[in-house]
């Protein structure tokens, strides 16, 4: 338990800037009617990504599952705004 825990501790600032990054290009399409594009096309990188290293992973070597999942911050980030920006605009 004491590792799993540690292991979020240490996955948080890899995902954070990711995060962020998808949260700030779905923010900056807010006022278009395409911005769930920025979304969609972050999920379509990050199932590339994670199929990808499926295909390349060695035992032993944790590289890509870091990068895969640093890029699967992108969407997350992108689809946390896009469902605030959503429920900001139903209460108008």
């Amino acid at each position: 338990m004491k590792e799993e825990l540690l292991n979020l501790v240490y996955v948080f600032p890899v995902l954070l800037p990711m995060f962020l990054a998808g949260s700030m290009a779905r923010f900056a399409r807010r006022g278009k009617p395409d911005g769930w594009r920025v979304t969609a096309l972050g999920a379509a990188v990050t199932a590339v990504v994670w199929l990808a290293v499926l295909v390349l992973s060695r035992n032993g070597s944790e590289l890509f599952g870091i990068a895969a999942w640093f890029v699967t911050g992108f969407p997350v980030g992108a689809a946390v705004c896009g469902v605030g920006l959503r429920l900001r605009h139903g209460d108008k």
